[in-house]
């Protein structure tokens, strides 16, 4: 089991699927993108001008960079996290769920 989806699922996803699949994407993109690490195309992912470091104040990027350097997730594991939020994603748009 990813450690990295057991937070998303404590997270809103019950109510409100698709804003918070996006931003936990976002963290995990962010976070590929500061250890240099690529982000997957299809995410569609730029990263923010000035952007260096996480953001301290955004609780989903703080616990993503914490994990990594914990040693509770690798980047394998932000990578599969992150694919599966994409998919998922992506059958919230097919069902109309998105905004």
């Amino acid at each position: 089991m990813n450690a990295l989806l057991d937070e998303v699922r404590l997270d809103d996803i019950e109510y409100d699927p698709f804003g918070t699949s996006m931003l936990w994407l976002g963290a995990i993109a962010d976070e590929s993108w500061w250890e240099g690490e690529p982000v997957p195309s299809e995410w569609g992912y730029r990263p923010a001008m000035g952007q260096g470091a996480p953001d301290p104040d955004d609780y989903r990027a703080s616990r993503v960079h914490s994990m990594l350097l914990d040693g509770e997730v690798s980047m394998a594991d932000l990578l599969a996290a992150g694919r599966v939020l994409d998919r998922y994603i992506d059958v919230l748009k097919a069902d109309g769920r998105s905004y």
